[in-house]
């Protein structure tokens, strides 16, 4: 019977402490989609430095991506990598790849491709595009293809365009 007690009142503890350590992470989330930047960006640090919710990385990654604060979004979409996060590739990418980073861009494009990031290859694809690519990028956007991206048609269709009007 106490063993039971202990495992029930050990049980309803470890819940609300879960409870606890979200509520920041939601409520600055919450504020993150309703652009008020200053009230996420509390509400997530709280999340991260006093519930240890290490899912704060990647928000406020978000949060300051949203704000053109793209060296502190590095930073963070970085450490949300380090905790695991497979998203946070896919946008540290986007990040280099505005800033003309492509070796950086396609390093975590690839890097999220092998974790099975939704659009990292049709990414990938637009990488190689911008750069004038277009073996590359034709190789990647046939896969986004194959995997029901129709963006990826689209832009097969753009270089073969591409292409002709070189020729002609």
């Amino acid at each position: 019977m106490k063993r039971k007690f202990f495992i029930l009142i050990t049980f309803i503890i470890f819940s609300f402490c879960l409870l606890a350590d979200t509520e920041n992470l939601k409520l600055g989330i919450v504020s993150l989609n309703e652009k008020k930047y200053d009230e996420s960006e509390k509400y997530l640090l709280k999340a991260l430095n006093e519930d240890g919710n290490k899912n704060a990385y990647f928000y406020l990654g978000l949060l300051y991506n949203d704000e053109k604060k793209y060296d502190l979004a590095v930073e963070y979409y970085k450490k949300a990598i380090d905790e695991g996060s497979k998203n946070a590739l896919n946008n540290l990418a986007m990040i280099y790849m505005d800033r003309e980073e492509y070796d950086l861009a396609e390093e975590c494009y690839k890097m999220a491709i092998v974790k099975n990031v939704k659009g990292s290859v049709y990414n990938l694809g637009n990488l190689y595009y911008i750069q004038e690519k277009y073996d590359l990028a034709k190789r990647y956007y046939r896969i986004a293809a194959q995997e029901g991206d129709s963006d990826a048609w689209e832009m097969l269709r753009i270089i073969e365009l591409d292409i002709q009007k070189q020729y002609y």
